[in-house]
């Protein structure tokens, strides 16, 4: 398969992708995970178009957990690979049991926990999509309603590091190398104006090509985002990180 050749090379970013429904998807897809890796551990594997599923059958759910877990791991370590992205809102552990009656609890007391590991800069790009969708549109909104989109990120931040109360905000988003909200969505709607900007479609192309309003007119257009001063807490982690990339020099 051409994934075993040099072609691509695991160091580089791959730059790849289908629209959505196209006939070619599900073969495009299959030639990539062909040689997908099968358990060692006795679990089963079965592929479906994208979907993927690990099972196993034994005496009890104590029994199987372990080697389910070892085939996540090796899973997960193959998926990094070869850059394929799992989402963790529709992966599920499911548990079928064959018994007389109707158990009164969905999942047995004394089950193991099963897992795909993520470091924290993923699962923070996992929440942060949805935190930020369309913000090239509304990343102009008044500081005070994006302060609230940066408490979150900020609670979850000292929850994955579980740092101590009387570490800065600001400190997290520099050891974790995270923008700040505003930052991310100014650079996300830099990127989103350049694109709009150079499209071949004249209809799209016109409507992001409008110049700023005054600074005292009351209307304030998505592009503003582009010209706005960053604010206090961005020019901290801002500032910070230029302390920590001269310390490294």
């Amino acid at each position: 398969m051409f994934k075993h050749e040099n072609t691509y090379s695991t160091r580089r970013p791959i730059r790849a992708g289908v629209p959505q429904g196209s006939t070619l998807s599900p073969l495009l897809y299959s030639a990539y995970t062909n040689d997908i890796p099968r358990p060692s551990s006795g679990v089963q594997l079965a592929l479906f178009a994208d979907d993927t599923a690990l099972y196993l059958r034994g005496a009890t759910e104590r029994n199987i957990g372990p080697h389910l877990q070892r085939a996540i791991d090796e899973l997960g370590r193959w998926f990094q690979i070869w850059r394929i992205e799992v989402n963790p809102d529709k992966s599920a552990a499911i548990s079928f049991i064959y018994r007389k009656g109707r158990s009164s609890v969905v999942v047995d007391r004394g089950t193991p926990h099963l897992q795909c590991t993520y470091s924290v800069a993923t699962q923070l790009q996992i929440f942060r999509t949805v935190m930020t969708y369309a913000s090239p549109v509304f990343a102009h909104a008044a500081p005070n309603r994006l302060k609230k989109l940066q408490t979150l990120q900020n609670k979850f931040c000292r929850s994955a590091t579980n740092a101590h109360w009387c570490v800065k905000n600001s400190v997290l988003h520099r050891d974790l190398d995270i923008p700040s909200i505003a930052k991310y969505m100014k650079d996300a709607s830099e990127r989103f104006f350049s694109i709009a900007e150079t499209h071949s479609n004249p209809l799209l192309s016109a409507a992001v090509s409008y110049e700023a309003p005054p600074p005292y007119h009351f209307i304030r257009r998505p592009r503003n985002i582009l010209t706005d001063p960053p604010d206090d807490f961005t020019a901290e982690v801002e500032r910070l990180r230029e302390i920590n990339k001269q310390n490294d020099y």
